[in-house]
């Protein structure tokens, strides 16, 4: 199932997808735009195997510079993945779906990810490998995102806290109201 994905998969026109196959990280990038069937060289397609699917507290993340095609995927805050890829800006029309927790297919939602989900967070820039760590780590940084969703996960919309107005549809995802701040997993990080 997808953590998050924006476009619909109707003849694949959607920018970008982070999730999982059988419990395992993967991700997928358009680093070009197409009509109808695209090519896959078109696509940035990376699975790892980093496995999420273990009931423990996961950061997962992406980044994709576009000037160059650098693609780099993240867990725990280190790269498991990094590929390079076209260039110029990743497909995205702002008409296309934003889903958090599934996939949009020409109105349905369907792959549900099985998951809690706390402060998703999308950037308009590639960020660097150490704001990755820092932000696994929960150490500010100093770019701000362009959308995110850290409250309010009980209703279909999914309201954008920038303010940027990048809102997104809710399919499925619970809100969690309290996470342990205790270091479940013996990493020398609490739980978030």
């Amino acid at each position: 199932g997808f953590v998050v994905k924006k476009g619909d998969n109707r003849g694949g026109h959607w920018a970008y997808g982070i999730g999982h196959s059988n419990g395992y990280l993967n991700a997928k990038f358009q680093t070009e735009s197409c009509v109808g069937n695209c090519d896959q060289s078109e696509f940035i397609n990376s699975t790892t195997n980093a496995f999420i699917s273990d009931g423990r507290w996961h950061h997962l993340g992406a980044t994709y510079d576009a000037s160059s095609g650098d693609f780099r995927l993240f867990f725990d805050g280190q790269s498991v993945d990094a590929q390079t890829q076209g260039s110029g800006l990743a497909y995205s029309n702002p008409a296309e779906p934003l889903s958090i927790g599934s996939s949009h297919h020409q109105s349905t939602f369907i792959g549900h990810a099985v998951a809690v989900m706390e402060d998703i967070q999308i950037y308009g820039l590639a960020l660097s490998a150490s704001d990755m760590a820092n932000l696994a780590q929960h150490i500010p940084i100093t770019t701000l995102p362009d959308a995110a969703f850290t409250t309010d996960f009980d209703s279909s919309l999914l309201v954008d806290d920038t303010g940027n107005g990048f809102n997104g549809t809710n399919a499925g995802v619970s809100v969690i109201n309290t996470c342990s701040e205790e270091d479940l997993d013996g990493d020398g990080v609490p739980a978030w």
